[in-house]
């Protein structure tokens, strides 16, 4: 007669050192972890985006858009762009 105790006991000597907590235990630490390693991805990067908005929205990108139009304008009718004067 054919029994499975054999399975159940390489079954339970694969898992090893993980066998003392519960399998529910182990994702939540998992979980916990990347949690602490998003939050500080996020802090880190946080000022970094938020000085890139304040950049890009600013009177200093609003002049530089208004030149780089009026450079693509003067390609669009043919004529050789000019570089505008730097400050």
């Amino acid at each position: 007669m054919w029994t499975l105790t054999p399975v159940r006991r390489a079954a339970s000597a694969m898992v090893g050192p993980g066998r003392a907590r519960p399998a529910g235990e182990r994702t939540v630490i998992a979980y916990t972890h990347a949690e602490h390693s998003v939050r500080w991805l996020l802090v880190g990067l946080g000022p970094g985006i938020v000085a890139l908005a304040l950049l890009s929205t600013g009177t200093w990108a609003k002049e530089t858009a208004a030149r780089a139009a009026a450079l693509f304008e003067e390609v669009d009718r043919g004529a050789a762009p000019q570089p505008a004067d730097r400050r």
